[in-house]
This record gives structure tokens, C-alpha cells and sequence, in this order.
């Protein structure tokens, strides 16, 4: 039986995540289309999936994920950032890391974690992304929709948590940009992201991590 792999690809974000309650609302799905078709491109929708986390209750800085065969560690690095994105708007900036375990030993290793236990939490997902690229601060759109391994991206995603709907939107900068830049420097592709007004809807919304919104 081989061995766990821990792998560190496209592991380093910069990351600001709201939550809301039920679906996400047609004017929030009409300025997320309208905000990637402002770069020349066509927000991308992700095959429907589902998703099972392990909730760690008081550690919301470390997050457990199980898609399909491959188990996913997350872990903060240092603590958040209050920033304001736009007037009104504020949210938590977190810099996390990711790694990947692969092979024959992952089901082993989620039933040592407690496969069974009501810890693991499953989420249904449908998810909506746009990416851009990012060079000197700024925001490089992206129409031939290539794939970007450092760069800016935004979501928006419909989620089935314990028979209720929620939403969440997030915007970060992965990979080599976001061990590149420091809080304050990337707030202007961060903003870019995002345009001249606020989303719909987020002002109201319950800004947080997914290991801290699910162990809530």
C-alpha cells in the first residue's frame, strides 16, 4: 500500500470569502457575469460536486477536504488582515497554504481521521469562476481562458449544507503572486477584481473562512 503524497502545487492564496443564506440572488448572479464579461471573458461553471470537510471545532486556522480521491489539508499563515475593499465594505484578507495528499493510503487515512464521524460535513457545490492574470499589480484579463497558475480569480457558489441552501463569494490571488505581494500591495488587483461598485448582497453578508463559517 503506498504512502500518502503531500504535494504543494498552486498551494499560497490571498483570500477574502463572504456567506449568505439561501441562493445567491439574481442581481448577485447578474453583476458576477457581468463583472467577468467586463475582463472579455465568460465565467467558467464547474461540474456539480460534493465536497466533505472535516470541522475542527476551535481551529478555524486549518481546514481537512475530501474531493473524490484526494484529501486536501489548508492551513492559515498568521492571522487575517481587516481591510476595506470598498467604501462600506469591509472583509478578513487570509493568506493560506495548501496541500494535497494522493494514493491508495488517502481512505485509510480519512477512516483514521474518523471517516464515519458527524465531524465530516458534507457540501454540495455548483460554482461559478472567472480568473485573470496578474502583473505588476494589475489585473491581465484572460479571454482565451487559459489556465492560470498565479493570478486573480472570484467566485460565486451555490451550496448545499444539512438540507439548506447558502451561497459564498470569494476574490483572491494564488500562486507565485500572492507569496510575491504583501497585504497592502494587493489590494489593487484585489479591488480590480471586484470593479467600481460592491456586489449585491455583500455588505450584509457573513464574511469568513470555510472552516470557520462550518464550524459555526
Amino acid at each position: 500500500m503506498s504512502a500518502p503524497v503531500l504535494k504543494e502545487a498552486s498551494s499560497l492564496s490571498l483570500e477574502a470569502r463572504w456567506f449568505g443564506s439561501g441562493a445567491p440572488s439574481a442581481e448577485l448572479e447578474t453583476w458576477f457575469a457581468q463583472r467577468a464579461s467586463s475582463f472579455g471573458i465568460e465565467a467558467t461553471r464547474s461540474q456539480a460536486r460534493t465536497d466533505r470537510y472535516l470541522v475542527l471545532r476551535g481551529c478555524p486556522q486549518v481546514g481537512l477536504k475530501l474531493r473524490g480521491g484526494k484529501l486536501e489539508v489548508k492551513a492559515q499563515r498568521g492571522p487575517g488582515i481587516s481591510v476595506e475593499l470598498h467604501a462600506g465594505l469591509h472583509a478578513r484578507l487570509e493568506a493560506w497554504t495548501k496541500w494535497s495528499a494522493a494514493g491508495s493510503a488517502v481512505s485509510p487515512l480519512v477512516s483514521a481521521l474518523g471517516a464515519g464521524s458527524p465531524s465530516w460535513i458534507s457540501c454540495a457545490k455548483s460554482r461559478a469562476l472567472f480568473a485573470c492574470e496578474v502583473a505588476g499589480g494589475s489585473l491581465i484579463p484572460n479571454p482565451e481562458q487559459r489556465h492560470v497558475r498565479s493570478g486573480g480569480a472570484a467566485e460565486l457558489t451555490t451550496l448545499e449544507v444539512a438540507g439548506a441552501t447558502h451561497w459564498t463569494f470569494a476574490i483572491e490571488l494564488f500562486g507565485a503572486v500572492a507569496e510575491q505581494l504583501d497585504a497592502e500591495a494587493a489590494l489593487p488587483p484585489l479591488r480590480s477584481l471586484l470593479g467600481a461598485s460592491t456586489p449585491p448582497d455583500l455588505a450584509q453578508a457573513r464574511c469568513a473562512s470555510y472552516p470557520a463559517w462550518l464550524s459555526e
